[in-house]
């Protein structure tokens, strides 16, 4: 019987990502209450973080075939 292992490491940066970096950005970027110039700075890390992911699943479907 073969035990499956799992890569830890994937689930808590994707975790970091998402919940340390992601969310927070979007929703100051969501907030009516900051300023304009607040928000669309907010807007970088969310598109980078978004490309990042992107990139990452392009690879992953690029090299598991």
């Amino acid at each position: 019987m073969d035990l499956l292992t799992m890569d830890w490491s994937g689930l808590v940066l994707t975790f970091f990502l998402i919940y340390g970096i992601y969310a927070p950005c979007l929703l100051t970027l969501l907030d009516q209450q900051h300023r304009l110039p607040m928000r669309l700075l907010a807007l970088i890390p969310c598109l980078l973080l978004s490309w990042f992911g992107y990139w990452l699943s392009q690879r992953h479907l690029k090299y598991s075939d």
